[in-house]
């Protein structure tokens, strides 16, 4: 029941009778007599309130529906434009930031290889050094040195024997002391072979062993 409709506004109608209408009789009765007073034969009806009703809420569905769809294809082209933005933003910094990182890498490849060297040979000078306790003089430590460097220098790491040359001689200093003197010809190391602007160490490594003579 429509209790808040008025008829007052209809030309010709007594205001009581209209609001007397709308507080007894539904909208679609009210709407068949306001057309029977016109001369009209359309009459309203139950069945036609009901389409009109359907009519509303399917165009509604409808409009939801669409505007639904364009609000989900509106974020997959925001997102594709992301992707998109961002894969290309990602080439360009990999483009950039490819050649330093490769370079990096490889500089420390590099330079761990002659560190590593370096290590080396500071070991054989102190093996070699240690061997040379047993000899009585300095003709035999000479002699035990130049045995031990001979069949052992091979077996440390980024060392090539045949680049390797050494001293072994009493300390001039002291003479309690045995020094065991290597240089190495390290200009086959890779490290060499970086970027000629970048600080390099000495193709020649050297390194050197003290022992006291007569053991430790």
């Amino acid at each position: 029941m429509v209790k808040a409709m008025s008829l007052t506004g209809f030309p010709g109608q007594n205001a009581d009778l209209g609001n007397n209408l709308a507080d007894h009789f539904s909208l679609p009765e009210c709407i068949n007599w306001f057309l029977a007073t016109k001369g009209y034969k359309f009459q309203w009806d139950r069945h036609i309130d009901l389409e009109f009703q359907r009519a509303r809420a399917m165009n509604k569905i409808d409009s939801n529906t669409v505007a639904l769809k364009r609000k989900i294809l509106r974020q997959i082209r925001a997102n594709l434009r992301k992707i998109g933005d961002e894969s290309g933003t990602s080439a360009v910094e990999f483009a950039l930031l490819s050649p330093i990182f490769i370079l990096l890498v490889l500089g420390m490849v590099a330079y761990g290889i002659y560190f590593g060297a370096s290590n080396s040979l500071q070991q054989i000078a102190a093996d070699a050094a240690r061997t040379a306790i047993a000899g009585l003089n300095q003709t035999e430590r000479q002699a035990l040195v130049a045995s031990f460097v001979k069949n052992n220098a091979t077996g440390y790491p980024f060392v090539d024997s045949g680049k390797l040359t050494y001293q072994a001689t009493d300390s001039t200093a002291d003479g309690n002391q045995f020094v065991v003197s290597i240089q190495y010809d390290a200009s086959n190391l890779p490290i060499w072979n970086l970027l000629p602007s970048l600080a390099m160490p000495q193709t020649t490594i050297s390194r050197r062993s003290t022992i006291r003579i007569g053991g430790i």
